[in-house]
């Protein structure tokens, strides 16, 4: 399991901040791992916490408006598995 938690990790992060039709993609990602691995959700909450004070500090950390909108939505729902 670590191996294929790595990926996914690797893949969600990947996605942050793109402009691209993967966004959504790894949104869907980060919700399903969210679910299923601690560990996951854990390294995932910490990335997203980390863009969005860039993001309320100015910087297109998570992409554009939309996606970044996206990005705090599944942050939300992430913190609610806790």
């Amino acid at each position: 399991m670590f191996d294929c938690e790595m990926m996914v990790i690797c893949a969600i992060r990947y996605t942050m901040g793109r402009r691209s039709y993967i966004v959504g993609e790894g949104q869907r990602w980060a919700l399903e791992w969210g679910k299923i691995s601690p560990r996951v959700r854990t390294i995932i909450i910490r990335d997203l916490l980390s863009d969005i004070e860039r993001c309320d500090m100015g910087f297109e950390a998570l992409g554009d408006k939309h996606d970044e909108a996206g990005w705090r939505e599944v942050l939300k729902e992430l913190q609610s598995y806790e």
